[in-house]
């Protein structure tokens, strides 16, 4: 006599296979790796945006020193003449051709100076081509900031 037996399912069958977990897993790695990196990307990112205004604003405010000093001593004293080609003004409008004077931005990462290069290209004639510039280290290395600025004697016109 001969039993029926009922059909049997094959038990993995239904299931998940070894290949199928192992794919799972490596596709979720990849998107967890992939938004680590776009989130330390963008952390760097928004890091050097905020050094980068606050180098602007540096050398806004070194500009204008340069500029006050012009008013205060007149254009024709308006020189630099360090052998480096940098010269430094304090929050007094002193001008100095020595980086004694403190080209470091108390209590930040930046360091200022002014030059006045000659001959004079981007300004008109009869005018003094100012370059300031702030700089400051970040991990990925050294970054300036740098304005230019053509200055006259304005009073004499």
């Amino acid at each position: 006599m001969w039993v029926k037996v009922p059909h049997v399912k094959k038990l993995n069958a239904a299931g998940i296979s070894l290949i199928e977990i192992v794919f799972a897993t490596g596709v979720a790695l990849l998107l967890i790796v992939s938004l680590v990196t776009l989130s330390s990307l963008s952390v760097r990112n928004a890091g050097f945006a905020r050094n980068k205004a606050q180098a602007t604003k540096y050398a806004q405010e070194l500009m204008e020193r340069v500029r006050a000093y012009r008013d205060t001593h007149g254009y024709a004293n308006l020189v630099c003449t360090s052998s480096s080609g940098k010269c430094y003004i304090d929050s007094n409008i002193a001008l100095s051709n020595s980086s004694a004077t403190g080209t470091v931005i108390v209590g930040t990462i930046f360091s200022g100076y002014f030059s006045m290069p000659t001959p004079n290209l981007s300004c008109p004639a009869n005018t003094k081509e100012v370059q300031v510039a702030i700089a400051w280290t970040e991990g990925s290395g050294p970054k300036v900031t740098q304005l230019t600025s053509c200055f006259s004697a304005w009073r004499s016109r």
